[in-house]
């Protein structure tokens, strides 16, 4: 299957790519001129349309039967001739504008490999044609050569067959220029292709192509991503076998955040940022480490779920779908000494202090302040605001403590100020 064909198909997109054969039929209608901006012009839509002719031929010269022409214009329209018995074709109703020709021999016997004007294998390196309204653009003609066929089985981890793998093989570009499917039994075969050095990509993408499971797609010879793939190199008039691949199993991991608090959670390898994304796929036996990081004026209490516990990192393996939901609870407030005056000839120290951080509504939150003559003494707190004044001290040295509290809880650090009066 190549990019054009005959049959309106699918129009998804990945890698830059259109999936499936597309050829849509074209006629002068007003829907098409107003598509092509014809309308706007009386003069140029009563203008007639342009047309394309040629002859195709194998490589001994012999005449082609069958073979599917179709010119696309820069809007991504198209449209298709096949070719007679004198191997001519005629593609009419074309408005002014560039166009790239591409030949399929899908419809012919034998094994011919598909091509571009003017003998290019691919879209990017095609020759654009130029078409003039009321002209016949003629001479447009192809020369095919033997076509190669690449053929392949594709299994699980398990080797097992996976039925309905996309197998797309790319231009140098990274645009897709043949396609096919893999059976019930896991083998697929691409025919008609040009020879020359191509890129395979095994797709498992589940709402598109693998009817049943989770797998992650490749680029062959199990590779990542496209610039590190092995290069398929294909020989005119042969058949390239072995073309296998081993897709991994996919698992869901999901976190969830509960609790008062608010914070994320990240993993290693990346595929979770939540929460913005809290669900990612990774492969089967796959360990991911989960961190989690509090937001300001929360803290994080635990995880639970997919073996996780305690509030360090988790590492998870992947051995199937996994759930872990990580806690987050509000912090009690920091406390603040503010200000200090101590008034040494009447024996007085007033405090000013004020909560930071964690502070809820002033109906749940408060201060209990404490003051100690010795450095080991436990603090007796009792309620307090701000300022608190101390009176009539007696000369000696003193620690004031004062710790906020809110709906959270207390302050399990104190703010301490040391002071001494004098005598």
């Amino acid at each position: 299957m190549g990019r054009f064909g005959l049959s309106a198909g699918s129009t998804r997109h990945a890698h830059g790519r259109w999936h499936g054969r597309f050829a849509i039929s074209l006629g002068l209608s007003a829907l098409t001129a107003m598509l092509l901006g014809v309308a706007a012009d009386p003069q140029l839509a009563q203008a007639a349309p342009g047309t394309i002719t040629g002859h195709v031929t194998d490589g001994s010269s012999n005449n082609l039967q069958g073979v599917f022409v179709t010119a696309r214009n820069l809007n991504g329209s198209s449209s298709t001739d096949t070719t007679d018995s004198s191997g001519n074709y005629m593609i009419a109703d074309l408005p002014t504008g560039p166009y790239i020709v591409h030949f399929e021999a899908s419809g012919v016997v034998g094994d011919f490999a598909t091509e571009y004007y003017d003998g290019k294998p691919t879209f990017g390196s095609a020759d654009r044609v130029s078409v003039t309204d009321g002209q016949t653009t003629s001479n447009i003609d192809a020369s095919l050569a033997a076509g190669a066929t690449i053929t392949g089985h594709v299994t699980d981890d398990s080797n097992a067959a996976i039925e309905g793998v996309c197998v797309e093989v790319l231009a140098p570009d990274g645009e897709e220029e043949f396609s096919s499917r893999t059976d019930l039994a896991g083998n697929y075969s691409i025919p008609h292709v040009a020879a020359g050095s191509w890129t395979l990509y095994f797709d498992a993408e589940p709402d598109f192509c693998v009817s049943s499971g989770n797998f992650a797609s490749e680029y062959y010879n199990d590779k990542p991503d496209f610039d590190s793939a092995d290069p398929v190199v294909v020989t005119a008039g042969t058949t390239i076998s072995n073309i296998n691949a081993s897709l991994a199993s996919l698992n869901d991991l999901s976190v969830q955040l509960a609790g008062l608090g608010s914070g994320t959670v990240t993993s290693s390898p990346a595929g979770i940022d939540c929460g913005v994304t809290c669900s990612a796929q990774f492969n089967d036996g796959a360990q991911v480490i989960l961190t989690a990081s509090a937001a300001s004026g929360s803290a994080f209490t635990g995880w639970s779920g997919g073996g996780c516990l305690g509030t360090d990192t988790c590492m998870v393996t992947i051995n199937a779908d996994t759930a872990v939901t990580a806690s987050f609870s509000p912090k009690p407030p920091n406390t603040k000494i503010s200000g200090v005056k101590i008034d040494q000839a009447h024996g007085s120290a007033t405090f000013e202090f004020e909560l930071v951080g964690g502070v809820t509504a002033k109906a749940s939150s408060g201060f209990q302040c404490a003051l100690l003559k010795k450095k080991h003494a436990k603090p007796r707190f009792n309620a307090c605001k701000s300022p608190k004044k101390y009176k009539h001290l007696k000369p000696h040295g003193y620690i004031f403590e004062v710790r906020g509290f809110n709906a959270n809880g207390k302050d399990p650090t104190p703010a301490k100020k040391n002071f001494r009066i004098r005598g």
